[in-house]
């Protein structure tokens, strides 16, 4: 069995608790973090290492691109 470790990113808390509990149905995904912002999620990136990361479309274009970024230059691996 696989195990994709997942950091999930979504501003609004009712969106990110909805998708989390899809997201931890399926025992393949290891939902590792929950962030709210893409800063929050460099941090937790960086300690975790996840193959995934889903990211809000809803987040400011400037801290999304800012986050992605700093994420693909420490942990080019991860697929955000």
């Amino acid at each position: 069995m696989c195990n994709i470790k997942v950091i999930l990113v979504q501003r609004r808390e009712v969106c990110r608790e909805g998708v989390a509990l899809l997201l931890e149905s399926n025992p393949e995904i290891n939902l590792v973090a929950r962030c709210s912002s893409g800063f929050e999620c460099i941090d937790k990136a960086c300690d975790l290492k996840p193959n995934v990361i889903i990211m809000d479309t809803e987040i400011p274009e400037d801290e999304c691109i800012k986050s992605i970024r700093t994420i693909h230059g420490v942990l080019p691996e991860s697929h955000v």
